[in-house]
C-alpha cells in the first residue's frame, strides 16, 4: 500500500485535540535569572563556557539493521561504491575522472558528508525544533514529529505505519528519534528511491507527503534497464525503472513547505497556513521550468552528471569488491547523477565538521569529507548562483553614479528555502591613493554588517513585543538608489507574526513583512503563486523587470575632495543563516546551547557569490 506521510497530516484543529497540558518552557529549560542568588562558581562557568557540561548527541551507527522495508545507507553501499580494480580492461568504478586516482563519486560516499545525510543531526535544525516546542510547549509533540517528516523521513514513516515508537499522543518524539539509527541516516536511499510517482507528483504530495511503499521493496532508478536480478539477491529490492526520480517534483515533495500559524498572543492555531519554503513553485515560474525554453530540473544543478568523456563506470561492485564485467557500462550523461546534493550551507557543514564528537557523528564521518564538501558547495555558489554587472558608471558633479546590476542565475529565488538565508551588496570605493572613499555593507569577523547593530536589539528578537514596539528598526527596506555608506542593498525574507510584527518563530509567522529576493528569469507576476510575490519592490522600475531576474542598484555616492580615477569592487555576499537568526535562539535548552556554542566557535561564514572590480575616470 502506499503511504502518504504529510508534515501537515494532522491539521490546526486535530492539534487541539490531540494535544495534552505540557510543562512551560521555564519548567523545561529553567527560566533565565532563576535560581539561588549564590555566586557562580568558576569551575562551572569554565565548563559552561567550554561546553564541557554538554552531553553529546547519542552515537550513531550507520551499520543498523534493515527493518520495515527501509535499509541503511551504508547496505546500499556495499555494492554502489567505488571500486580498487586497477585492470585496464574493467573501466574503474564510480570514479571521476575514469583515472586510478580519481575522485570516489560513488552514492554512498558523497552522500554521506551532505546535508541530506546530516539533516537530523545538523545543530541548527536541532536547535529551531527545541526552540518552537520550548515556546509552545502544549503542541511540542506535534512541532516534533512534523519537523521529522523530512529530516528522519525512514523512521518516521517506519514508527507511524507500525506504531512502534510513538509517543501516548501518537507523535515521533525528537529525543526518540535521536536515540534511532534509523532516523540519524537521515534523508537516505531507501527513502528517496522508494518514493512512488503516484499519478503524478504533485501538490497532494508537498509538506512531507511523499508517497512511499515500503512494503513493494522497489527501488526506484533512472535507468530503463536495471539488473534487477543482483540487487534482488544481495538486497532483496528489486531495481524499477522510474522517470520521475529526475523530475522536480521529486523534490518539491519537502521543498515545498506549509506550516501552521499559531497566534501571537494566544498561542493556539488561526487554521491558517504559511508557506514557509516555495522552493519549487519558484522554479516553475521561470525559464528553466519542464517545457520552457531552457528547461533544467532541480536534479541538473544539485546532482550534476559527469562531465562527458571523464567517466565510464559501471554502477556496482560485487559486495567483495570484484567487478562484474557482464553487468553494463553506464556512460557519462544522464541519468547517472552525483549524490553529493549541492545546496547553499557551507556553515552548517562547517559547525557539523567541528562538532562531529559533540554531535555523535564522529565515527561515521571526517574532518577530510566535510573539508571536499565544503569545497564543492563553495565552488556551487561561485560559479552557479549569480552574476553582478555594471551597466553604467560616471562621475557627474562630483557624483560617482554607478547602476549595478544583480542577475540571478538560479531556477529559484536568490536566495530560497528556509528563510534565514539572505544576499547583500558589498561595495567599496578608492580614490587615486587608495583612501576608501565609500563602504557599504563589508561584513565584520562575526558576520555582520551595519544593518544588523538595531535587528539585533533584544526587542526585535523577542517572540513577546513590548509597548509601542516598532518594526522600521528591526528590518533593511529595500533600496533602488543607495545615497548613504550606512544603507546596503539586502535581498532577504523577513517573517511577520499575526500581529504584523517581526518575528524569528516560524510558527508565528503568517507572511512576510519583507521579501525581495530576487526571482529566476522568467519569473511572471501575472503567472506567479500568489504566496511568492515579492513585498517590499512596488516602487523598483527595475527589479525583476520583464522577467529579467535581476535588480539594478543605484549608487549615487559623493566624492567631496578625492580624486579619481576611482577603482570600484563590488562583491555580492551570502549567509544561509543570518546572525539575527543565530541570535534569536534562547540557549536554553541542551540543543539550543549547543548550536550557540559552536556557532560562537565559528560565527555564520560569509560566502562569496560573484566579484566585480572595475575603473571609473572623471569626465
Amino acid at each position: 500500500m502506499v503511504q502518504r506521510v504529510s508534515a501537515t497530516a494532522l491539521s490546526c484543529a486535530a492539534i487541539l485535540v490531540s494535544c495534552l497540558s505540557h510543562p512551560s518552557a521555564e519548567a523545561r529549560f529553567g527560566s533565565p535569572g532563576a535560581g539561588d542568588a549564590e555566586a557562580p562558581d568558576p569551575a562551572d562557568e569554565a565548563a559552561t563556557e567550554s561546553g564541557d557540561h554538554l552531553q553529546p548527541l547519542p552515537h550513531y551507527d550507520p551499520h543498523w539493521p534493515a527493518e520495515g522495508g527501509f535499509a541503511a545507507a551504508e547496505d546500499c553501499a556495499r555494492c554502489h561504491r567505488a571500486s580498487d580494480d586497477t585492470n585496464a580492461d574493467v573501466p574503474a568504478v564510480l570514479r571521476f575522472p575514469a583515472q586510478d586516482d580519481g575522485e570516489d563519486v560513488s552514492p554512498g560516499t558523497q552522500w554521506r558528508h551532505s546535508m541530506m545525510a546530516q539533516s537530523l543531526s545538523d545543530p541548527y535544525f536541532l536547535a529551531n525544533v527545541e526552540e518552537e516546542a520550548a515556546h509552545f510547549p502544549a503542541y511540542a509533540g506535534f512541532i516534533e514529529d512534523t519537523c521529522m517528516t523530512c529530516h528522519a523521513p525512514m523512521a518516521r514513516t517506519h514508527a507511524h505505519r507500525t506504531g512502534k515508537g510513538l509517543d501516548e499522543e501518537g507523535f515521533l518524539r525528537l529525543d526518540t528519534a535521536l536515540h534511532t539509527d534509523m532516523a540519524r541516516d537521515g534523508v537516505s536511499c531507501t527513502l528517496c528511491h522508494q518514493i512512488v510517482d503516484d499519478a503524478g507528483l504533485g501538490e497532494s504530495a508537498f509538506s512531507g507527503a511523499y508517497p512511499v511503499d515500503p512494503g513493494a521493496a522497489r527501488i526506484y532508478g533512472g535507468y530503463t534497464n536495471p539488473r534487477a536480478g543482483s540487487m534482488r539477491r544481495f538486497s532483496g529490492y528489486d531495481a524499477v525503472f522510474g522517470d520521475h526520480m529526475s523530475d522536480s517534483a521529486h523534490c518539491a515533495t519537502c521543498h515545498v513547505l506549509y506550516t501552521p500559524v499559531l497566534d501571537a498572543d494566544t498561542g493556539e492555531p488561526t487554521g491558517e497556513q504559511f508557506l514557509e519554503q516555495a522552493v519549487y513553485f519558484e522554479w516553475e515560474n521561470s525559464v528553466f521550468a519542464t517545457g520552457a525554453e531552457q528547461e533544467a530540473q532541480c536534479q541538473d544543478c544539485h546532482m550534476p552528471s559527469p562531465e562527458p568523456d571523464t567517466f565510464t563506470t559501471r554502477l556496482a561492485v560485487r559486495p567483495g569488491g570484484g567487478v562484474n564485467t557482464g553487468w553494463p557500462e553506464r556512460g557519462p550523461w544522464p541519468p547517472y547523477r552525483q549524490h553529493n546534493t549541492l545546496g547553499g550551507n557551507a556553515w552548517v557543514l562547517s559547525l557539523l565538521r567541528e562538532g562531529r564528537e559533540l554531535l555523535g557523528i564522529a565515527d561515521s564521518t571526517s574532518e577530510a569529507g566535510f573539508d571536499r564538501q565544503i569545497g564543492q558547495t563553495r565552488a556551487f555558489l561561485r560559479e552557479q548562483t549569480a552574476d553582478l554587472e555594471l551597466d553604467d558608471a560616471a562621475v557627474t558633479d562630483r557624483t560617482l553614479m554607478l547602476d549595478l546590476r544583480v542577475i540571478n542565475r538560479t531556477g529559484h529565488k536568490l536566495p530560497t528555502s528556509y528563510p534565514s538565508r539572505r544576499v547583500w551588496v558589498n561595495l567599496r570605493v578608492h580614490d587615486v591613493e587608495g583612501n576608501l572613499v565609500f563602504d557599504s555593507g563589508t561584513p565584520d569577523e562575526a558576520g555582520r554588517i551595519t544593518p544588523d547593530l538595531s535587528a539585533l536589539d533584544e526587542a526585535c528578537l523577542a517572540p513577546e513585543k513590548p509597548a509601542g514596539f516598532f518594526n522600521g528598526d528591526c528590518l533593511t527596506p529595500h533600496y533602488d538608489v543607495i545615497t548613504d555608506a550606512d544603507q546596503v542593498a539586502v535581498y532577504e525574507p523577513v517573517l511577520e507574526d499575526t500581529n504584523g510584527n517581526v518575528t524569528y518563530l516560524i510558527l508565528n509567522a503568517g507572511s512576510f513583512l519583507k521579501d525581495n529576493r530576487i526571482p529566476p528569469q522568467g519569473f511572471s507576476v501575472e503567472e506567479q503563486h500568489p504566496d511568492t510575490a515579492s513585498i517590499g519592490t512596488a516602487d523598483d522600475a527595475d527589479f525583476n523587470a520583464d522577467g529579467s531576474g535581476s535588480d539594478t542598484v543605484h549608487y549615487r555616492i559623493g566624492l567631496g575632495d578625492a580624486e579619481g580615477p576611482f577603482r570600484v569592487e563590488a562583491r555580492l555576499l551570502y549567509q544561509s543563516v543570518r546572525p539575527t537568526f543565530v541570535a534569536a535562539i534562547s540557549g536554553h535548552g541542551p540543543h539550543s546551547e549547543r548550536f550557540k556554542m559552536l556557532a560562537k566557535e565559528t560565527p555564520p561564514m560569509v560566502e562569496e557569490l560573484a566579484v566585480l572590480d572595475a575603473t571609473v575616470s572623471e569626465e
